[in-house]
């Protein structure tokens, strides 16, 4: 087995029962070990220092020398996860779609399993107006089409 498979089947066991996710897990070739969590409430230091101290228990130095850090999920990061949308719920998100280099800036109103919703303001014409008309505007992505989604602030 190697260290990333150990490492992920120990935070699948410190994780199990608790309402915290794993975010995302690195391994790097000199065994250096990134590890992020987060929860709707957020992850407190205590949290990390307890997942840390747990993790490095399933571990053997002896076997392997390696440097682990478990950190929460930043706010400047990317949302990868669908509690992190739940989460954000009525925040205002920059999102890029899948094939598009133009930022969406919207504000979350929902989330399921399969996607979001988000509503914005749009200027659309109108005939027989000679200026554009600003509008609100709803609309359902995938997560399949979300390249990013990050917090505007």
């Amino acid at each position: 087995m190697t260290l990333k498979e150990r490492v992920e089947q120990a935070v699948a066991e410190y994780l199990d029962g608790k309402d915290i996710v794993l975010i995302s897990l690195k391994c790097s070739a000199s065994s250096v070990i990134e590890v992020t969590l987060d929860s709707m409430e957020g992850v407190t230091i205590d949290t990390c220092i307890e997942a840390s101290r747990f993790i490095e228990s399933k571990l053997d130095r002896d076997e392997e020398d390696f440097e682990l850090t478990v950190g929460s999920a930043s706010i400047s990061e990317p949302l990868c996860h669908e509690l992190q949308y739940r989460k954000n719920i009525s925040r205002t998100l920059e999102i890029i779609e899948e094939g598009s280099r133009n930022k969406l800036t919207a504000t979350l109103e929902e989330v399921d399993n399969e996607g979001i919703v988000v509503s914005y303001s749009e200027k659309i014409a109108v005939e027989g107006k000679k200026r554009k008309v600003e509008t609100q505007q709803k609309r359902t992505i995938p997560f399949s089409a979300i390249k990013t989604a990050k917090l505007h602030f």
